[in-house]
């Protein structure tokens, strides 16, 4: 904690030095009308990007987004209050991030790859934590955008599912890869069957002298990354889906087996 604010006072001392004491308003304006440009993007794996994308209109996907926030931090503010260390609270608050983060891309998801271990290792149903992992560890849109890579993304995600189920071997593994495994299937016939632009590859024009935010969405217009696309949001919803896997998973930590295995790292946990 001291180093993160001592951090943080060290970036506020030096962009004073460099723009004056006014930066910090500037940054915010800035990063405010970043976040508008690309809200509703196909890139975004936000819950107001994917229900607009499935053809929700921006105000009522921005109001059922707010209410799933609110949810995810109810419930992981009680699992935090409830558990009694700190790697699960951490665990816990990792996975609520997708659901409360206003601005969330594929490479986000790393951040919740500490929370999928720790579930896979101790919550009461591994199933559902290796499912959630998977779910979260596969890049959805590049099945859309790349087909091409679909090999690699496959052979990638089946080494991933058999690291998951040597950490923790049971009969419910073995289900949790195989619906896995149909979820890749399923993708990958849905992105060889419709294809999703790459930004900056299908880039046309650009406006001349407008704002950093104003060139970015008219990149994205461009591009056609802005259009409300059901495949792309069915793509995203599977790593969304992981996310609520992986988040009723370290809220169900099985303290038994736990204590059980007797180990630094599982009582730590406790």
């Amino acid at each position: 904690s001291i180093a993160l604010i001592a951090g943080a006072l060290l970036i506020v001392a030096a962009g004073c030095v460099a723009m004056g004491w006014s930066w910090i308003v500037e940054y915010a304006r800035v990063l405010g009308a970043h976040a508008s440009a690309e809200r509703f993007a196909v890139i975004q794996y936000t819950p107001a990007a994917v229900l607009y994308g499935f053809g929700v209109p921006k105000a009522t996907a921005s109001a059922v987004a707010v209410i799933i926030a609110l949810l995810a931090v109810a419930a992981a503010v009680g699992g935090v209050i409830r558990a009694s260390s700190l790697v699960r609270r951490f665990c816990i608050a990792c996975c609520a991030i997708p659901f409360v983060a206003g601005f969330f891309h594929e490479h986000d998801f790393v951040a919740l790859f500490a929370s999928a271990l720790f579930a896979v290792a101790y919550a009461r149903r591994a199933w559902a934590a290796t499912l959630g992992c998977a779910l979260v560890g596969i890049n959805w849109l590049d099945f859309a955008q790349q087909p091409q890579a679909v090999a690699q993304d496959a052979v990638l995600a089946c080494g991933l599912l058999c690291a998951l189920i040597a950490l923790r071997p049971q009969r419910g593994q073995f289900v949790a890869a195989g619906v896995a495994l149909l979820s890749i299937a399923a993708g990958a016939w849905i992105g060889a069957v419709h294809h999703l632009p790459i930004w900056p590859n299908d880039m046309h024009g650009v406006a001349a002298g407008a704002s950093i935010a104003e060139v970015w969405k008219n990149e994205q217009l461009q591009t056609g990354l802005m259009r409300p696309d059901a495949a792309a949001a069915l793509l995203r919803t599977f790593a969304l889906l992981g996310s609520a896997l992986l988040l009723w998973s370290t809220l169900d930590v099985d303290v038994h087996h736990v204590v059980e295995r007797g180990d630094r790292v599982g009582l730590e946990v406790l």
